[in-house]
C-alpha cells in the first residue's frame, strides 16, 4: 500500500508498513488511525492499493477525502487470470488489450 501525503506530483512513497493478524475493517481502521497518529493527524493525500474489500471500506471510513485507487500490477494479474486463455488464443485481443490498458490518455 503507497500512501502519498504531498502534493508533489512526482514524489511517491511507501510511508507505512504493517503485518495483520487478519484484514478486517476494524483491524484495517486500527492501522490507519495509528498511521494518522504517526504523521501528526495529517491524512494521506492518495492511497494505491491491492482490491481488498476490507481495506476499500476502511480507507472510505479514516481517509474520506483521499482518492483510492487499485494498482495496476494487481488488476493486471486479475485480469490475465480470468482473461488468460483468450489473451493466449488472441493475439490481435491481447496487443489491443494491453495497447488500452498501458497507453490510455486518461486519468
Amino acid at each position: 500500500m503507497l500512501m502519498k501525503t504531498t502534493k508533489c506530483e512526482t514524489y511517491s512513497g511507501l510511508f507505512a508498513g504493517a503485518v495483520l493478524s487478519d484484514e478486517t475493517i476494524q483491524t484495517f481502521r486500527c492501522l490507519f488511525s495509528t498511521f494518522r497518529a504517526c504523521m501528526s493527524g495529517k491524512a494521506p493525500i492518495s492511497i494505491v492499493t491491492d482490491q481488498d474489500g476490507a481495506m476499500r471500506a476502511a480507507i472510505e471510513q479514516e481517509f474520506p477525502d483521499a482518492t483510492h485507487m487499485n494498482c495496476l500490477f494487481h488488476i493486471m494479474s486479475k485480469a490475465e487470470i480470468l482473461l488468460g486463455t483468450t489473451l493466449s488464443g488472441n493475439p490481435k485481443f491481447a496487443m489491443d488489450f494491453y495497447d488500452i490498458v498501458y497507453n490510455c490518455l486518461t486519468k
